[in-house]
């Protein structure tokens, strides 16, 4: 009754999706405006949204798991947020390892730039699903009590 349910959870994924292609397009849209040669266009933001969704749908998936096994019967939700920016650098940090980065190279500030408003991409699409816990909980208010009710 804690959590947003599965619903919520893909709810909370597309929100960290638009989160994460927000910061992307404020962060290179103000460098590629000062350039020169202005390639950023229509196929740029295309290319954008479909790595956010590529890299966003397994980081996503197992983030969101990750959360709801951790804080199921947790009440508070802030929980939940600070849980869902930790599973990302728990993930992000464990996909660059087992590509070949180097412990060091985790602290370039490069790889910080990524790892950042992908950490506060998680923890907003989370935070923005906070009113379905509560909506749930009110719609099933029953639901703790008959699930350990059941036999099976």
């Amino acid at each position: 009754m804690n959590t947003p349910g599965f619903g919520g959870y893909v709810v909370a994924i597309v929100l960290s999706w638009l989160a994460f292609l927000l910061i992307l397009l404020l962060v290179t849209l103000p460098i590629e405006l000062l350039e020169i040669r202005s390639g950023f266009g229509l196929a740029a933001i295309v290319w954008l949204a479909s790595y956010v969704v590529i890299v966003g749908t397994p980081v996503g998936v197992v983030g969101a798991t990750i959360v709801h096994l951790m804080c199921r019967h947790q009440p508070r939700q802030w929980v939940h947020v600070l849980a869902a920016g930790g599973a990302a650098v728990l993930i992000e940090t464990s996909v660059a390892l087992l590509a070949g980065a180097q412990a060091p190279q985790l602290l370039d500030p490069v790889v910080l730039l990524v790892l950042a408003p992908m950490t506060l991409a998680a923890m907003v699409g989370r935070a923005a699903v906070i009113p379905l816990v509560h909506t749930r909980a009110v719609h099933r208010p029953n639901e703790r009590r008959a699930a350990h009710m059941r036999p099976f």
